[in-house]
């Protein structure tokens, strides 16, 4: 996944017409646009690439435009929804707040102000001039163990095989191999991948490192690069990269020499 100079929109709108016509304003303002027919199709779109925000139609059943939410929140906890919506009643708008959507539009709306929307969203979330990765990362790599992680492409190898990383994923890890071998305390966490206001972001920081924990097992790569001849006691033979928790305190990247 390269460095992106455009930001990233994933539609999901049932109706072609509609779908095209947004999907086409939006190139036309100089977005990125992965315009879904279903939700189906935009989870594997969520698996292979990162977007920056989700424009969900939800039509006139709000616990249907639930379920997709929280498939997307799934994979991006952080994923910014807008949704659009057939319906009116206040209280299916204050359920999708609750739900975790940043936005609400009910329909019909002009384009130009689903447009401004989005913009306002982006701006607030510090993404509009800053996708994925930034500029002064762009050369970083860095090695840890047995594995190669290239900032710029969001790559985490290991046994020639490349994973893909998520924004989060990548900011996380790029903190914490910084500080190999040093416990980071949760608040610190929160404030450098999460940023300064979003205390309340633990349950989706427990996520990610979860994730990372995954990755960082040389199994995970071993399966993935049908390496046969690495057995389990010659992965164990090898320099160890463990994912700690510090309880109480945050957590650790031990690395082994």
């Amino acid at each position: 996944m390269a460095l992106q100079e455009k930001n990233t929109i994933l539609l999901i709108e049932k109706s072609n017409n509609l779908r095209t016509v947004l999907r086409d304003y939006f190139e036309l303002l100089k977005y990125q646009v992965k315009d879904c027919a279903d939700i189906a199709t935009a989870i594997r779109a969520l698996k292979k690439d990162f977007y920056d925000i989700t424009i969900l139609d939800v039509g006139d059943d709000m616990e249907e435009g639930i379920k997709m939410m929280q498939a997307i929140f799934k994979l991006d906890p952080d994923m910014p929804i807008i949704i659009m919506s057939d319906n009116s009643d206040k209280l299916v708008k204050i359920q999708a707040f609750k739900e975790g959507c940043e936005d609400f539009l009910t329909k019909p709306f002009s384009i130009e102000e689903l447009s401004l929307r989005v913009n306002v969203v982006l701006k607030r979330l510090h993404k509009l001039q800053a996708p994925h990765a930034t500029k002064t990362r762009e050369d970083i790599v860095l090695e840890f163990g047995l594995f190669t992680f290239n900032f710029s492409t969001a790559q985490l190898s290991c046994f020639n095989y490349s994973h893909t990383l998520t924004r989060k994923e990548c900011d996380l890890l790029y903190l914490l191999v910084k500080n190999v071998n040093t416990i980071i305390p949760r608040e610190t966490i929160l404030r450098e991948v999460w940023g300064e206001g979003r205390q309340e972001a633990g349950r989706s920081m427990d996520v990610y490192i979860t994730k990372l924990r995954k990755y960082l097992n040389y199994q995970f790569f071993a399966d993935k690069a049908k390496t046969g001849q690495l057995t389990k006691r010659k992965l164990t033979q090898m320099p160890k990269v463990q994912l700690v928790n510090i309880h109480g305190t945050g957590f650790m990247l031990k690395v082994e020499d």
